[in-house]
């Protein structure tokens, strides 16, 4: 609702005013735009200068004004009222000075299409005038639009040459979209693919992990094209590494990089979250290290923990959050006990292991459980039986809480045993009395004191 109030502002001050970029190619494609980048004539000084007293006076809001990227003349517009919060960022027409791949300097452009000039593809380089909505394409990029093609802005190799990370950016682009790469910029990404490297981890990351946002029908040709144009060995050589790596055996005909690509492809139908898709796509890759046997009857003997072993130096090398290790850490060292339940089980449904099963993974049992439905060279009594642990703990969370815990706190169980030493003793009592509750042994308060009571020795800390 403010941009027709700032746009205003910048015309009757004297100065231009465009949308630029990602926000006007995703209104092109019917995409609702998530913000509005911004681009003037005017200075950072200027920008400032517009939005006086006088302008908040005359149109009952408030504007704050940042200096999050002055280095490359972009300010953050904040502009809100009592109700409603805006937030924009503003850029001065630039032209880069000199690029050394990763950043660049630049200066003060003289027009619209200069500055559109220095953006990567075609159809980025798409501006709009906010108050007539009239479309300026200098490029061409909304006939690459039509056509669903990634092009570059002029020459292909000097557009990558001024930040490499648009070689990825593209692939991003062409996943996230469903579009071809134009063959000469293919090329010349195939060529210089190992510039990649010359990128900070924390700026390939972010371009992975949208990738691997993708819609699910785009992921397996994206994954290819990273591997053609050696994208792929630079920035995740362990995937690389799968291909053509045998695992024939009793429970896999395909080889290691297709099984994980279509267990890739199963998560992702699944859920969009891009770090359990990621995980998903390195959860076995502990196999390159403990395979044992001959060719038709390999075996991979732990894989699992080693493979939770080298997906930590993997994850710290993307500069993944700490959480988000731990998560892809615990679901490729544990992926293999969903069988392992299973097998327990017998083919039926114990519901005392299935509840130790629940209380062990608590912390991360969705994620475990669909992992487990996206391994789809498990067979479908298996699935079967994944989707019969889901549907008894849904059952157990919906009717008595959101999460599981214990109906006794820690300090109620130390009252009843009449100890007052805390220690591991409480947690594994408490994991015993959600086993108990989950299974319908105990139903309320009363029972679980009982059941503590007759079970464990008053004055003691063992279990």
């Amino acid at each position: 609702m403010f941009l027709e109030i700032i746009s205003n502002a910048f015309i009757n001050s004297g100065y231009e005013l465009f949308i630029v970029g990602g926000c006007v190619r995703n209104e092109l494609l019917g995409i609702k735009p998530k913000d509005y980048d911004l681009t003037t004539d005017a200075t950072p000084e200027e920008i400032k200068n517009i939005f006086t007293s006088e302008f908040m006076n005359n149109n009952s809001c408030r504007v704050k004004i940042y200096d999050t990227g002055i280095e490359h003349l972009t300010l953050t517009l904040v502009i809100y009222d009592c109700i409603h919060k805006e937030t924009f960022e503003i850029t001065t027409y630039r032209v880069d000075e000199k690029c050394d791949g990763r950043h660049a300097v630049v200066s003060r452009a003289k027009s619209l299409k200069d500055d559109c000039s220095r953006r990567d593809f075609t159809i980025n380089g798409i501006a709009k005038n906010p108050l007539t909505g009239e479309i300026i394409d200098f490029f061409g990029g909304i006939d690459d639009l039509n056509k669903r093609i990634i092009r570059a802005i002029g020459d292909s190799e000097k557009r990558l040459k001024e930040d490499w990370l648009r070689m990825l950016r593209a692939i991003r682009f062409s996943s996230n979209l469903g579009f071809e790469i134009d063959p000469a910029l293919k090329i010349e990404i195939t060529k210089h693919s190992d510039k990649i490297l010359k990128i900070s981890k924390e700026r390939i990351r972010d371009e992975w992990f949208k990738i691997l946002s993708s819609p699910v029908e785009n992921i397996r040709k994206t994954m290819f094209l990273l591997e053609i144009t050696g994208l792929m060995k630079n920035i995740l050589p362990v995937v690389t590494s799968m291909r053509n790596f045998s695992q024939t055996g009793k429970h896999h005909k395909k080889d290691l990089y297709d099984h994980c690509i279509d267990v890739l492809i199963s998560t992702a139908r699944l859920t969009p979250d891009p770090i359990i898709r990621f995980s998903a796509l390195i959860h076995d890759i502990g196999k390159l290290i403990t395979r044992s046997g001959c060719e038709g009857s390999y075996r991979f003997k732990e894989h699992n923990y080693y493979g939770m072993v080298l997906s930590e130096t993997i994850c710290r090398d993307l500069k993944l959050k700490l959480e988000e290790i731990n998560l892809v850490k615990y679901l490729i060292e544990h992926h293999l006990e969903i069988k392992d339940l299973y097998v327990a089980c017998k083919n039926k449904f114990n519901k005392k292991l299935v509840s130790r099963f629940i209380v062990k993974h608590k912390d991360y049992l969705k994620e475990l459980l669909l992992l487990g439905k996206a391994d789809i060279e498990l067979n479908e009594r298996i699935v079967i039986f994944i989707e019969g642990i889901e549907e008894f703990y849904t059952d157990y969370t919906s009717e008595n809480r959101n999460e599981i815990k214990s109906i006794l706190k820690g300090k109620e169980i130390m009252e009843i045993c009449k100890n007052a030493n805390s220690g591991k003793w409480i947690g594994e009592i408490k994991n015993l009395l959600i086993e108990k509750q989950i299974e319908g042994v105990i139903k309320n308060r009363e029972e679980a004191i009982s059941f503590v009571k007759c079970n464990f020795k008053v004055g003691s800390d063992s279990c």
